[in-house]
């Protein structure tokens, strides 16, 4: 199985459409990384570990990267991982 979704497959999979789900990455509320391209614009990369993270937690990475950066110290930062991760608190 391929490790990467594409944009037409997660809509379907979140009930979306094309424009909706590229909207959303753009803006961070969706996984995913837009990867700009010469002529044709912008493609999309969604890494189906990024897309179980959400749909098991609603967390996006960028979500989970602001939180960590965030946190006062890299402990902190480690410890709220393993509480989203590992279940640990």
């Amino acid at each position: 199985m391929n490790e990467f979704m594409t944009v037409r497959e997660f809509g379907h999979r979140i009930g979306a459409a094309p424009d909706t789900v590229r909207r959303g990455i753009r803006q961070g509320k969706l996984p995913g990384v837009a990867v700009v391209s010469d002529a044709d614009g912008a493609r999309f990369v969604i890494p189906r570990k990024a897309v179980e993270l959400f749909a098991n937690t609603g967390i996006t990475p960028m979500m989970l990267a602001q939180s960590v950066m965030q946190a006062e110290t890299i402990e902190q930062g480690i410890a709220y991982l393993r509480a989203v991760f590992v279940g640990e608190n």
